[in-house]
């Protein structure tokens, strides 16, 4: 995948070991590969680009050599080669004489590596947000780093799965404090400045998140707000080229739009999901009405057969860190793909909302342990469906709640729980989630999220808890812009629920939903993809084939007797299968692709 990769060795490698390296993140024939080494010094650095994503390479005299991998904003000063290059160089040399504060100032999806000849020394660095995943091992004798854990696990002599990580990323989907799925394999945390000298590895976070209240008034908060969301679009768009920008029912993407149409700026909508899905139909109510092109990708008549094949490619790509669902996206970007240069997305806008924090202390008045509320906010299937062993489940939760103290010990400073449950959602949920996905999407096209921007959640740290209760800045966005998109109804749960007073009422519609089943007849939900009815035909039998599998079923942590039963389900055409059994398949596939063989 894209990306940056390298070693420092204190003994050059071998010619083989190092093109197996190369090869692991060369994926087809769209991705090119930009090599600097010398062989005497044991050091090689690549940076391997395709379609999306640029590689540059800079010299600054005879001390300095850099690749950076991904790109800097305003878009628009970064669109070529050449103004790619001169915006590197203009980085490079202030990074040379302040690198910390240099990395902070610097707006933009990065990965940065520096060697100084005269030092002897390699500078790795990503952005604040940790945008791009980077993993890095040391050896006895060498460095390596890729952000494709396979090219690291062909350098070394064995691969060993790191079971208190396995154990976190079985309980909760993900696996914290910079561990990875292997022993001796991390990850760059965002914000990071890795030093290599002399097989030493020096790791510090140049920056750290600050909460703090505010003395200046709402107004004026607020104001900042609407003006630095909408400097945050402004600097990931470029006139010159063919722009989408997705659009759901959702707050998230309106208030994008609401920039996009209270500033002038000229794109497509593009949409994605069942044509009678909730977010379809409010897609297309809002480009009919206010004549916004619209790409619309039906997931109607989406050739399921083909699941399989994407599974496989999507676990391979993102090592385990996406969801099996999102393999559903491969035609969806290969289409953009042909029409588009860009997408800006609107991921992330979760961050501003800060739900977990509101939510902990609105239920729970902060009595809840932070470790335990936090697993379980995230607790998974494998979990709640007892589809692990008693004794691999009391672990894997052992294990999480480890890792989570751990997490929150380094993150007390920050003051109060609700803060700091915020800070876990940004670093371990969405900077997880964020990095893989960007790494998924530039295999397709050039992905922008205007919400992954360090000033704009920098300002939202200064709203308080209690202020968010009752404010929402999305709304102040959409209020702001173009307050014509607050006169269509939101997406929440798969239910159209009415814009205004949609707090209110989108509680009752939620009520509906649960008591329907049992009790009353209730509004009918119009989702986005229909999950249970993807493991039918080919997929079940698919499914079948990896789970039923005597190497799945003898696997000392899963239980045998529950997974056959989710099986017979699935067969039976029972509803509410599809979570578990994607997250079944996601562990096995990923099992086969990295560790079995």
């Amino acid at each position: 995948m894209p990306g940056l990769g390298g070693y420092l060795s204190a003994h050059p490698l071998p010619e083989e070991q190092r093109k197996r390296f190369s090869q692991a993140m060369l994926w087809d024939q769209t991705y090119t590969e930009t090599v600097y080494s010398l062989e005497g010094h044991g050091l090689f650095l690549n940076g391997v680009s395709n379609r999306a994503m640029p590689v540059s390479l800079v010299q600054q005299g005879e001390r300095y050599v850099s690749l950076l991998y991904g790109e800097l904003y305003p878009a628009q000063e970064y669109a070529t080669p050449e103004q790619q290059r001169q915006a590197h160089a203009r980085l490079l040399e202030r990074f040379c004489k302040q690198p910390q504060a240099t990395l902070r100032e610097t707006d933009g999806v990065f990965l940065l590596s520096v060697w100084d000849a005269q030092t002897q020394a390699l500078f790795l660095a990503n952005d604040t947000l940790g945008q791009v995943p980077l993993q890095f091992t040391q050896t006895g004798s060498a460095f390596f780093f890729s952000s494709q854990t396979e090219a690291l696990l062909r350098l070394l002599p064995g691969r060993e799965l790191n079971e208190a990580a396995f154990g976190q990323w079985l309980a909760m989907g993900t696996i914290l404090n910079g561990a990875t799925h292997f022993k001796n394999i991390r990850r760059m945390q965002p914000a990071t400045l890795l030093t290599v000298r002399q097989n030493r590895v020096h790791e510090e976070r140049y920056f750290q998140a600050r909460y703090q209240r505010d003395t200046l008034p709402l107004p004026a908060r607020l104001e900042e707000a609407g003006e630095t969301f909408a400097r945050s679009v402004k600097l990931r768009h470029n006139p010159q080229e063919r722009t989408a920008v997705a659009l759901s029912g959702g707050f998230d993407s309106r208030a994008v739009w609401a920039v996009y149409l209270g500033t002038g700026l000229q794109a497509r909508a593009a949409t994605r999901g069942l044509s009678q899905s909730a977010d379809m139909q409010l897609a297309t109510q809002i480009c009919e009405t206010l004549r916004i092109p619209h790409e619309r990708h039906l997931l109607d008549d989406l050739n399921t057969d083909a699941f399989p094949d994407w599974a496989k490619e999507l676990t391979r790509m993102s090592e385990g860190w996406i969801h099996l669902k999102s393999a559903l996206l491969f035609p969806y970007y290969g289409q953009l793909q042909t029409k588009f240069d860009v997408l800006i997305d609107a991921s992330g806008g979760a961050m501003l909302r800060r739900q977990h924090a509101r939510g902990y202390g609105t239920l729970f008045g902060g009595s809840k342990e932070l470790p335990l509320y936090t697993l379980n906010l995230y607790r998974s299937p494998l979990l709640t469906q007892n589809l692990l062993q008693e004794d691999a489940a009391r672990l894997a939760e052992t294990r999480t709640l480890e890792a989570l103290t751990a997490f929150y010990e380094t993150h007390r400073a920050l003051g109060n729980e609700e803060d700091q449950l915020d800070a876990f959602y940004l670093e371990e949920i969405c900077g997880v989630k964020g990095s893989s996905d960007l790494l998924f999407q530039s295999h397709f096209i050039r992905c922008r999220q205007p919400f992954y921007d360090q000033q704009l959640l920098e300002l939202s740290r200064r709203f308080s808890v209690s202020e968010r209760k009752a404010l929402h800045l999305h709304r102040w966005f959409i209020r702001s812009f173009y307050p014509e998109l607050a006169h269509f109804p939101l997406e929440s749960g798969d239910y159209a629920v009415a814009y205004k007073g949609f707090r209110f009422r989108r509680l009752p519609y939620m009520v509906w939903k649960r008591l329907k089943p049992r009790f009353l007849p209730g509004p009918k939900p119009f989702p986005l993809w229909n999950a249970d009815r993807l493991f039918r035909g080919t997929t079940l039998d698919f499914t079948k084939e990896i789970l039923l599998d005597p190497r799945t079923l003898g696997r000392d942590f899963w239980n045998a007797d529950a997974i056959e039963t989710l099986i017979r389900n699935a067969q039976n055409g029972h509803e509410e299968i599809a979570r578990p059994l994607l997250q079944l398949l996601g562990v096995e596939l990923f099992l086969r692709q990295f560790w079995d063989e």
